[in-house]
């Protein structure tokens, strides 16, 4: 599989800084997980949850609803910032740490005429999945499907459970059945609600391309750029995942220019 990932920190922020975390694992020759969160910048050692929530989630945990809550309720309990200073301690303690999560859990179904994608995705916030056709039409997204549904207060997972009980998030189930062929999308929030937004200009799949086309992280910081100055996106940190097996279906190059696939 080929897979297209590019990252940028919001506009102002040195990279160091962008919040938002990604893994892609190989489970074994048919399955891959794919993991995406965005820790909020208005709480305390954000990136470090987003980081451990990517980095410890057990494809083990995708089964159901319930093995992911116990999972993410066993990540709060491992979280253990570095923290040097008093202050940053009591507003850690206060406050907590917060992100949203995208989990997929893609494999391979291989049939005597033709091979089959199940995907299998659970969301907590608004980190958004798109699901390209051959054709390049969009067959699926997931949580959202719509510009419209985007708003400032996502639901997050809280590293204080006394927090969460207080703004309680609710895990979102999904799954489809795709050709293998597909082109499949994982976009932080920012760039998702972009996305929609170019998907009503008629733009969507070419919006897509470019950023393939990138060939690195400072030039899609630069396309990033321009989208948040000419096309009015949101200023926020960017992450973006493109996987497919067939590149030369969607792009006038089909050249790998991210990271190889497994």
């Amino acid at each position: 599989m080929t897979i297209y990932s590019f990252e940028t920190a919001k506009a102002g922020v040195e990279e160091k800084n962008n919040e938002d975390s990604f893994r892609i694992r190989q489970i074994n020759m048919e399955k891959t997980m794919v993991l995406m969160s965005d820790g909020a910048s208005t709480g305390v050692f954000s990136k470090e949850w987003s980081d451990h929530i990517t980095n410890n989630i057990d494809s083990s945990w995708l089964k159901s609803v319930d093995d992911l809550e116990y999972g993410l309720n066993t990540l709060r309990e491992s979280f253990k910032p570095n923290i040097t200073r008093q202050t940053a301690l009591r507003k850690f303690l206060m406050e907590g740490s917060y992100a949203t999560l995208l989990a997929l859990l893609i494999e391979e179904d291989t049939g005597w005429f033709s091979s089959k994608l199940d995907l299998t995705l659970y969301s907590i916030g608004d980190v958004c999945v798109f699901v390209f056709s051959e054709d390049g039409s969009l067959e699926f997204s997931f949580p959202y499907t719509r510009y419209e549904d985007f708003n400032n207060v996502p639901d997050l997972i809280r590293t204080s459970e006394k927090l969460q009980k207080k703004t309680p998030y609710v895990i979102k189930p999904s799954s489809f059945k795709t050709s293998a062929k597909s082109l499949i999308v994982v976009a932080s929030d920012a760039i998702s609600e972009y996305l929609f937004q170019a998907k009503d200009e008629g733009k969507l799949l070419s919006s897509i391309e470019d950023i393939v086309a990138c060939e690195n992280n400072e030039n899609f910081k630069k396309l990033m750029d321009i989208y948040r100055q000419e096309m009015n996106m949101k200023n926020d940190d960017v992450t973006v995942c493109v996987l497919t097996k067939e590149p030369e279906l969607y792009f006038r190059k089909g050249v790998n220019h991210g990271l190889p696939g497994a």
